[in-house]
């Protein structure tokens, strides 16, 4: 099997409480809301679920996001005393998908999606939320992919000026999508194409691209198809507020901020007395509130009865500010803290998979779910992959090492010295396996390994990453093997 577990890296790739989470400490579980590796724990959220009401119309929003299993939604209709769940995750909207880590949160939630289903009796949908409100466009209209040869990470990046505003609302000219595609494909050139080598997954890409779309929605197509036939759904979260879900919550934490941030203080002192470092630092001044002003996304902060940006260009008393949601609430979201309690009084969320930044800023919020009359969702940690070519395992046994010895020297400089310079095959292995300094699944993009090595590749990974447990793996292929066999 090409999957083979790196327990030795979980400690090193990863943050100590999401490493110590997916180890199954006691103490850790009780930052949060069960333990994600017993049947019991999602019995008993199932239950929970079942009792709450939650919004009419979510079907219409996820029909209207661009989700690609409608007709699951026809079907389950039919079967009206059947309540869906769902198995969320979700990212800001990178370029052709962003790093590997996406498509390997996407997995882990359809996998859990389907053993839920199964073992509960009941429809599990897996769940995307594109946070197309995320405003960090240097983060989201760029990406790496793997050198071809000896070198580093090449960057490909989406010719875009960083307007400031949420990434749904940017549109994106189809010659500047086709231009970044046609870059993709001269980076991924090789002296020798291999027989493998599939110029269909840049002409589906191209085909994508030669309408209109918004960061959002690209990132939705793109997605689209590589999970076509998973039975996956969108949805976006900037739809969700023009369609006044969100008004309500809104108001409350415009009336309730004070009373959250002590909450938030709570936890953050169960977190520090378990010996961690809350994720996201706040003052205790911020609204918890974003607000879209002067074409730009930006903090709302707050004090006494006054609200204000940064800048002070916009200034408004709490009374009025109410009156300004109700009347274009389109211009609010949820700061990141906020942002899980919006998600989960919309949709049926029965598990989150989280990477260990979301675990860290969850351990926060807590007490704030229950404040809003929720409970935290089973967290369930993504699973995490590194990808080893065919020409890294000649360098691998050409050392007489493993891809976890590598990454592990890689991460203490290299030691691999030849007349003064590092070994050339050492330098491939270090670039690849722990580029730009990171885990590889932070930085490359999936699609230049499905150019090279074929789309089955892809299905290939996806069927024998279903039937791993939680924790990092490396996957290899060998050479001549079709599509990672």
């Amino acid at each position: 099997m090409p999957f083979e577990v790196a327990s030795g890296l979980l400690k090193a790739l990863y943050s100590p409480l999401f490493y110590q989470y997916v180890k199954g400490e006691e103490r850790v579980f009780q930052l949060y809301n069960g333990d994600f590796r017993s049947i019991d724990s999602f019995k008993k959220r199932a239950l929970f679920l079942k009792k709450k009401r939650f919004p009419r119309g979510t079907d219409r929003l996820l029909a209207e996001s661009g989700s690609i299993a409608l007709q699951n939604i026809n079907r389950e209709k039919e079967q009206k005393d059947d309540k869906p769940c769902y198995v969320i995750t979700g990212q800001q909207p990178g370029i052709l998908g962003g790093a590997l880590y996406v498509p390997y949160k996407v997995l882990t939630a359809i996998n859990l999606a389907n053993e839920m289903q199964e073992c509960l009796g009941m429809t599990v949908r897996p769940l995307f939320w594109v946070a197309g409100e995320d405003h960090n466009l240097f983060g989201i209209t760029r990406t790496f992919i793997p050198p071809p040869d000896r070198g580093g990470a090449l960057r490909l990046r989406l010719e875009m000026e960083h307007f400031g505003l949420p990434a749904g609302e940017i549109k994106v000219p189809p010659e500047k999508m086709i231009k970044l595609i046609n870059k993709l494909e001269k980076l991924t050139e090789v002296k020798e194409k291999n027989e493998n080598y599939d110029f269909s997954v840049l002409n589906t890409l191209r085909r994508l691209s030669v309408t209109e779309h918004t960061l959002g929605s690209w990132f939705i197509a793109v997605m689209s198809y590589l999970f076509e036939g998973h039975g996956l759904y969108f949805v976006d979260p900037l739809l969700a507020n023009r369609k006044k879900f969100y008004t309500e919550l809104l108001l409350q934490v415009v009336e309730e901020g004070p009373i959250l941030h002590s909450l938030i203080a709570i936890a953050e002192r169960k977190i520090a007395a378990e010996g961690f470092i809350p994720q996201v630092r706040r003052s205790g001044k911020e609204s918890l509130l974003m607000i879209v002003w002067k074409g730009r996304r930006q903090v709302l902060w707050r004090e006494g009865e006054s609200f204000f940006t940064s800048n002070k260009d916009f200034f408004i008393t709490k009374r009025n500010l109410k009156t300004l949601i109700r009347e274009r609430p389109e211009l609010f979201s949820p700061n990141v803290l906020m942002r899980p309690i919006f998600q989960d009084s919309i949709f049926a969320n029965l598990a989150y998979v989280c990477g260990p930044g979301e675990l860290g800023y969850m351990a926060q919020i807590k007490e704030v779910y229950e404040h809003f009359g929720l409970k935290m969702p089973l967290l369930y940690p993504r699973k995490g992959v590194t990808l080893v070519e065919p020409k890294l395992r000649r360098h691998l046994e050409y050392y007489n090492i493993s891809a976890e010895e590598a990454i592990l020297q890689a991460q203490n400089k290299p030691r691999r010295k030849r007349r003064g310079k590092e070994d050339p095959r050492f330098e491939v292995l270090r670039e690849n396996l722990w580029p730009r300094s990171r885990p590889q699944e932070r930085v490359f993009n999936l699609f230049p390994f499905l150019v090279r090595e074929g789309f089955s590749f892809w299905e290939n990974f996806c069927y024998q990453f279903a039937a791993l447990p939680a924790g990092h793996y490396f996957y290899s292929w060998g050479e001549g093997e079709n599509r990672g066999g």
